[in-house]
């Protein structure tokens, strides 16, 4: 073996054990090397549908009838500005009819009542209450939600001309923001908890930690005989615009409410 073919041969064992060398080392430091855990990406929480309870046909005096329903809200961070629905009645001929509306439901909203007062329903009874359309889901904190308070409700004979039977009461704006609109519905029950009267009213431009009185009035009057359990509930849509939210901050607020 000449001298060249020694040198040859010296260099490629060398070339050999420097990549065993440095693949062992690689493959240590690899081993040994802190991995970045992986980032779990959370599947989007979908929201629980809206359900419909106790769709009711209360009937008036002169001939036509309150219609009544609950939606519930089973989603504490979610809640839906539009949401449409529709009372469906029927008559004996199989012919249907249809009485809509449009409300909105706050995250955690579980008594959403639904009302349409006075309307004539003839030979029609209430067969059914659905929502018409899938509702577009809006997050909301529940820190952002209105804190409105009913007190002092009373029942009874106006002391007005005409007296008619009346309900009133005073709802306090407990939020730290101001709200356009309050609106209040009543749900007057029996001892034995079937709905007996129905009713509804709204304040507007109610300030924050502002009292505002309300009044409800009925045609027909309901004996004290049959009032068991009176409910008011308040409610204020604050997912709609901001306009309807006008938040109190560093500066004043202003309370012109005309634009």
């Amino acid at each position: 073996m000449t001298t060249s073919q020694r040198r040859t041969k010296q260099i490629l064992i060398a070339t050999v054990y420097a990549v065993i060398n440095i693949t062992l080392i690689a493959s240590i430091v690899f081993t040994a090397w802190p991995r970045q855990p992986e980032e779990i990406v959370d599947a989007p929480e979908v929201p629980d549908p809206l359900t419909v309870t106790d769709p009711q046909l209360l009937p008036l005096d002169n001939g036509n009838a309150d219609l009544i329903a609950m939606i519930s809200n089973p989603n504490d961070g979610f809640g839906a500005d539009q949401v449409r629905y529709e009372f469906v009645l029927q008559n004996a001929a199989g012919d249907e009819q249809t009485v809509p509306g449009t409300t909105f439901v706050l995250p955690g909203d579980r008594q959403r009542y639904v009302l349409a007062l006075n309307y004539p329903v003839g030979q029609y009874s209430l067969v059914d209450f659905r929502l018409v359309n899938e509702p577009s889901w809006m997050t909301l904190s529940r820190f952002d939600l209105p804190e409105l308070v009913v007190r002092q409700v009373r029942t009874g004979i106006s002391q007005k001309a005409g007296n008619f039977f009346t309900l009133d009461g005073v709802v306090t704006n407990t939020s730290p923001y101001n709200l356009r609109q309050v609106n209040l519905v009543a749900i007057i029950t029996s001892p034995q908890g079937e709905i007996v009267g129905v009713n509804r009213t709204f304040v507007r431009d109610v300030l924050a930690t502002e009292a505002r009185e309300f009044e409800m009035i009925w045609n027909d009057p309901i004996p004290d005989s049959l009032i068991g359990n009176v409910q008011v509930f308040p409610y204020s849509n604050v997912l709609a615009d901001e306009e309807f939210l006008i938040r109190r901050v560093n500066q004043p607020v202003s309370t012109d409410l005309s634009n």
